[in-house]
């Protein structure tokens, strides 16, 4: 049993929070649940307030249509899904689609069409084969939400189709020598082949980036973090999170819990762990559009004091970055496991407050930082 609350936040995604759960405890032979993970993705949730009953298109690999399903939104229509209605003139330079891929539910059969045009574009995860994603989002987002819509449809008046992206990473880094191209630059080809392919500089639709390091994870983060720190003490559970609400203006910053209190409160340090070992991690240079400020982020009223959460990562553009922004009771702590290898002990574009070898070393100078801050304060 873990001793202290743990949240499990990953840049990727394709799959329900409940079967990253259980794989995570396989790989860790601990008891692993739901409330404790968040997927880049997991934030879309709050938009199925607004758009869980109209047609989006959804795009990636993996079990998309679970997991949109699971969100709320009822007529969503995955790319593999697109692929196959509008057969092989649609994508002339890919294979044929694979078989066997479910069709889209009774209610979203005609999505896509004038009738019921795509409300808003998900990429949930980093797609297999980006020509074909490419094209029919491209397609989408043209068309104001109307796939086959020919040339005339560009020009018309219908209502701009949003696009949200589950993580701006540029780049991650796998067991290959080298980092691999990740969303983000699947989020820049998109976006330039719109611009070059319209003419337009300016966006005329909405573009909203998810994921690391933007505020959405941290700010759900801390509330599930909260909600194990009420169940330990058995104590009642803060409200809904802000990023479930889908609420973009939070309250003032609440001041946090003094280290002195940690050893008895609630609000004991927590240990945000980013990966399991063997796990992909993610690079994240700036994506275009993605709302991130170069301060910190605005915090919800609703989140309890924690005196300090660790957030152990590989990534400085996402770990670092986005841990760094959030502000206290935020502590970031890099990890030399992944997209980080040095040169120097800490990076120097976004450096963490605290840098070690691995997750061993980040939870052993987690802890003593804790005390040291403890037996300060009682001096």
């Amino acid at each position: 049993q873990f001793k202290y609350p743990v949240v499990f936040m990953t840049n990727g995604g394709g799959c329900t929070e409940d079967a990253k759960a259980a794989q995570l405890a396989g790989w860790l032979d601990a008891p692993i649940t739901a409330d404790q993970v968040i997927l880049s993705h997991t934030p879309m949730r709050a938009l199925a307030s607004r758009l869980g009953s109209l047609p989006v298109l959804v795009s990636g690999r993996g079990d998309l249509a679970r997991v949109a399903a699971s969100y709320g939104f009822t007529r969503a229509v995955t790319t593999e899904q697109l692929w196959h209605r509008l057969g092989p003139t649609a994508t002339p330079f890919a294979p044929p689609p694979p078989a066997g891929a479910p069709p889209p539910t009774p209610a979203a059969q005609d999505a896509g069409t004038p009738p019921a045009p795509f409300a808003a574009v998900l990429v949930l995860n980093d797609p297999a084969n980006w020509y074909v994603d490419a094209q029919l989002v491209v397609d989408v987002l043209g068309a104001h939400g109307v796939v086959a819509g020919g040339r005339e449809a560009q020009h018309g008046g219908g209502r701009p189709v949003e696009l949200y992206f589950s993580n701006p990473d540029l780049l991650w880094a796998n067991e290959f020598p080298r980092p691999r191209l990740g969303q983000g630059a699947f989020a820049h080809m998109v976006l330039s082949l719109y611009r070059e392919l319209t003419g337009c500089a300016d966006l005329p639709f909405p573009v909203k980036f998810y994921g690391k390091p933007n505020p959405e994870p941290y700010r759900l983060a801390e509330q599930l973090l909260s909600a194990q720190a009420a169940r330990i003490l058995g104590q009642p559970a803060p409200g809904p999170a802000a990023s479930e609400q889908e609420q973009p203006q939070r309250g003032p910053a609440p001041s946090p819990v003094h280290p002195a209190q940690a050893a008895t409160s609630p609000h004991a340090p927590q240990i945000h762990s980013k990966h399991a070992p063997h796990s992909s991690k993610h690079s994240t240079p700036p994506a275009p559009a993605s709302g991130l400020s170069h301060g910190q982020h605005p915090r919800p009223t609703a989140t309890r004091h924690l005196s300090s959460i660790y957030a152990v990562g590989d990534n400085p553009a996402a770990d670092v970055r986005g841990a760094n922004a959030a502000g206290s009771p935020w502590v970031s702590v890099l990890v030399r496991t992944g997209v980080f290898c040095g040169p120097g002990p800490n990076c120097t574009k976004d450096a963490a407050a605290i840098a070690v070898d691995d997750v061993a070393g980040a939870v052993a100078a987690a802890m003593h930082r804790t005390r040291s801050l403890r037996w300060f304060s009682m001096r």
